[in-house]
């Protein structure tokens, strides 16, 4: 899999792994990570933290 987590600048994180199942009301899939360097899973940490911290802030709006 390959996640782009940012278009400018371009940021991609990648792993391979396996889907787990799919929430059947909203089509989503559930994947585990299998073997996931140390440099896109960091990656993908400040990411979701970023966009936590994002919705946060638009919800006290």
């Amino acid at each position: 899999m390959i996640i782009f987590l940012s278009q400018t600048p371009l940021r991609l994180a990648g792993s391979k792994g396996r889907i787990l199942d799919q929430d059947p009301d909203t089509g989503l899939y559930r994947f585990e990570f299998v073997d996931l360097r140390g440099t896109d899973m960091e990656a993908i940490v400040q990411f979701v933290f970023k966009e936590q911290r994002e919705q946060i802030r638009n919800s006290k709006m």
